[in-house]
């Protein structure tokens, strides 16, 4: 049986979910990401992130289950509560999860990287440029260094600056929601514990005016003193945060926020900062594929989010997981004509974007109540709209 050639543009959970479910139903996706090596890539991935069931559900038909077990914690309960402060962490409202039993589970990014990368190919250094599709319908891909490649089906999964959206869409639709963030850890040590115990809930939100501070904890086990993952933002279109210049921002800041975040910005180790430039979250592009079936948008570059729940992640597993049962049956029957593979990603493509579109505007929602800058009676009933939000999208998460 001659399967079509698959590229895949970019890396990341949603370009590695893609290509191991395909590599699990006999195809052989060649992936190209611009890190210039695993090792670099690995460590890019230094985040935290919390898999809802859906994602976890997902992840089982990639991997083998022992392989899953092996790199998801089972030890508690994320999100026991829901907890807001103000800048002073003082709490406003605490709102327990109504679904104890639906729990997430975390895991680090570079964990579920490595994993990933192991039985699919992958070529670093290789930064995408652009696209065209040649007379017989084959797709030739360029590439920074002046290399093409050519293949039946092309995957974007280059992120929310993909150049594969910017030529396949000229004015993309978008969902405007401009913030800046930078996110970092620290070892969750006793200080911590004593000051934050009442507050840290595993997920609390600490909300200034304008900007806020999310803040949690994750354990590999009961016996791990565990990591206190913290996440800074500002909803401002016209400012970006830097992790070369946040100290210079966090100065002019910082005399409104409670002491504890001074010394937990100034003990975390600058090669654990992450930014993320300030963009507009939510970009809709015209559609998740072109007319001929041929170009298929998964990950950020089809629907960013805005960094609360680690919606982005769990969708981004699922991309490949969903196009991967799409078109197992067509292996399963050796009908693998242009015209089947067609029927078999547009199936993929209704499946998904309903659930993405809702999650994008739920997700923007989200994020403009954390962000208030009103006064704090406003900002009680704000605390209470995101507990409301939070369960819900926990129980929507696990169905």
């Amino acid at each position: 049986m001659s399967f079509p050639r698959v590229i895949v543009i970019g890396g990341g959970l949603a370009g590695l979910s893609v290509a191991q479910g395909l590599h699990n139903i006999g195809f052989t996706p060649r992936v190209f990401d611009q890190q210039a090596n695993k090792d670099h890539y690995l460590q890019k991935a230094s985040y935290v992130t919390d898999l809802n069931q859906l994602a976890i559900k997902d992840l089982q038909k990639l991997f083998p289950k022992n392989t899953l077990e092996s790199i998801h914690t089972d030890s508690f309960e994320v999100f026991p509560s829901f907890c807001s402060t103000d800048a002073n962490l003082d709490i406003k409202a605490v709102f327990p999860n109504q679904i104890k039993e639906r729990a997430l589970k975390q895991i680090y990014g570079g964990d579920l990287l490595k994993y990933l990368s192991e039985s699919v190919n992958i070529n670093w250094n290789k930064r995408c440029l652009s696209f065209e599709k040649s007379d017989s319908s084959e797709i030739i891909v360029s590439f920074e260094d002046g290399t093409k490649e050519s293949c039946d089906i092309l995957v974007a999964a280059d992120g929310r600056y993909s150049k594969i959206v910017q030529q396949m869409y000229s004015e993309p639709a978008n969902v405007a929601m401009d913030i800046s963030t930078i996110s970092g850890w620290v070892p969750y040590t006793n200080h911590y514990k004593e000051h934050l115990h009442r507050t840290l809930h595993h997920t609390t939100l600490c909300m200034g005016r304008g900007d806020a501070f999310l803040m949690s904890v994750f354990r590999k086990n009961l016996n791990d003193p565990g990591k206190l993952t913290w996440r800074y933002s500002v909803r401002d279109s016209k400012f970006k945060i830097q992790a070369q210049k946040f100290d210079d921002h966090w100065e002019k800041v910082k005399s409104k926020w409670h002491p504890i975040f001074s010394q937990l910005i100034q003990e975390t180790d600058r090669a654990n900062l992450t930014d993320f430039e300030p963009v507009s979250f939510g970009s809709l592009p015209g559609d998740f594929v072109d007319s001929n079936y041929q170009l298929i948008v998964v990950g950020d570059a089809a629907h960013s989010f805005t960094p609360f729940l680690d919606r982005g992640a769990n969708f981004a597993v699922s991309c490949g997981a969903n196009l991967a049962s799409s078109l197992q049956p067509l292996v399963q029957l050796n009908r693998l004509a242009s015209v089947d593979i067609q029927e078999a990603v547009s199936k993929y493509r209704v499946e998904t974007s309903g659930p993405a579109v809702q999650t994008i505007l739920q997700s923007k929602e989200a994020a403009v109540l954390a962000h208030n800058t009103t006064g704090w009676i406003s900002r009680w009933v704000t605390s209470k709209s995101l507990s409301l939000y939070w369960n819900a999208s926990l129980k929507s998460y696990s169905q």
